[in-house]
């Protein structure tokens, strides 16, 4: 294998920007990452270290003297193409977007200034994607070399083109995963929280029983169905669409398409890009942006538009009220927007998950706040949508102390659905 590649178990992070000061604060801030982190001015510096050093992510500023951040990025590209790479900037716009995702190939934008904690969930999200990418490549490597030697027989070469199959399915998971993470950042400016729309959807898919890739491009057009908001104007997701001018709700309803074309790069995510691109297209024909009704949207866009468009309506607010009043909001647009069928079933699956039917009071608790005795009455979800805790787990102290220490590192805004004392049941 060419030397310097993979030989490294430690992961690589390079830093790139002509501000000392601004380094000198990632140094301070990051020292106890256990990563092997490169701070550089210079573009040919950072380009001459590439050509020795696997990196695993490389962050950029935009705006550099003698070379731009998405110049500097396309070149990384042809060194490392297996590296994440990011911009760094102030102020991203639409045109720059574009280009830096046509020729810098990047993953994503960080806008300054950028919170230490976003920053170290973002890379290591992105070092998860260079870690699949390194098992992939071994696998493949063992695979060529046992072939050529003849001596790996038909079951253990299945085995490992299996093997390498899933690595890929890692692969692109963990980068949604990058993508997400960026766009959870833009959230207090832009966009809603995707991952609880990511719930919302992994619950209905599941409900429903869709097949694994099918359900998979579902969810991953749920995480990153808001992608394209990025670089347009911020005014435009900070003003109530009927308060826009005419233009301007013409230039929001290009979202989509935004998104969409975001992701047309990547084979493995073209599906879930055509669930993003009619996401927001309505059966009676009233949607955008191509005005698609009845058959002509698909399961997979639908889906994707009833979890969102449901999690839009809430902002938030998980209260058994605001829930409720989003179900009546869901009831006006029954066989406007969405199917009968699909309206009823996605109610379900919300009153089920939130035990809107249940005479049990719940309450959401701090992680700092829980007791070892606690139940939890709804079931807990990590930031990648994974399931954490199961409804009806009673809390002790190792899981209250595991729960802390995510809420701490990973999702500070994380609260736990607990059964009011006094409804819990004593057998």
């Amino acid at each position: 294998m060419e030397a310097g590649v993979m030989s490294t178990k430690v992961p690589h992070v390079l830093f790139l920007d002509d501000e000392p000061s601004l380094l000198e604060a990632l140094r301070r801030n990051l020292r106890k990452s256990g990563w092997e982190m490169h701070f550089l001015q210079s573009p040919a510096e950072a380009l001459s270290l590439l050509e020795q050093q696997y990196v695993d992510l490389i962050i950029s500023d935009m705006y550099m003297p003698g070379m731009d951040g998405v110049t500097f990025l396309s070149k990384a590209a042809e060194k490392r193409p297996d590296s994440v790479r990011l911009i760094l900037t102030g102020n991203p716009d639409l045109d720059s977007t574009i280009d830096a995702i046509n020729r810098g190939k990047i993953h994503g934008f960080l806008t300054k200034p950028v919170e230490i904690q976003h920053l170290q969930d973002v890379l290591e999200a992105g070092i998860k994607v260079t870690q699949a990418k390194r098992r992939q490549s071994q696998m493949l490597y063992t695979l060529a070399k046992s072939n050529k030697a003849l001596k790996a027989e038909l079951e253990q070469t299945l085995n490992f083109v299996s093997q390498t199959q899933e690595a890929l399915r890692d692969t692109y998971s963990s980068t949604v995963e990058v993508f997400a993470k960026l766009l959870e950042g833009f959230r207090s400016q832009l966009l809603q929280r995707p991952f609880r729309a990511g719930i919302y959807c992994r619950l209905l898919i599941d409900h429903m029983q869709f097949e694994p890739e099918l359900a998979r491009q579902t969810y991953f057009a749920t995480l990153l169905h808001d992608i394209g908001k990025v670089g347009m104007p911020r005014h435009l997701f900070n003003t109530p669409f009927r308060q826009l001018s005419k233009a301007e709700q013409a230039e929001y309803e290009k979202y989509p398409i935004a998104s969409s074309t975001a992701l047309l790069g990547t084979p493995e995510l073209e599906q879930a890009a055509s669930f993003i691109l009619a996401h927001r297209e309505h059966i009676d024909g009233s949607g955008y942006p191509h005005h698609l009704s009845g058959g002509a949207i698909s399961e997979g866009a639908l889906i994707t538009g009833i979890t969102t468009y449901f999690d839009e309506l809430l902002d938030g607010d998980e209260s058994p009220r605001a829930i409720k009043a989003a179900l009546q909001q869901l009831e006006l647009v029954k066989n406007k927007h969405f199917p009968y069928e699909l309206v009823d079933t996605f109610k379900e699956v919300i009153e089920d998950y939130y035990h809107l039917g249940d005479r049990e009071y719940l309450s959401l608790v701090d992680p700092e706040k829980l007791q070892a005795g606690m139940v939890v009455g709804r079931g807990l979800y990590g930031s990648n949508g994974m399931r954490l805790l199961s409804q009806g787990t009673r809390l002790n102290d190792r899981l209250i102390e595991k729960l802390r220490e995510y809420h701490t590192r990973v999702n500070p805004t994380m609260r736990v659905a607990i059964v009011q004392q006094s409804q819990v049941r004593v057998n």
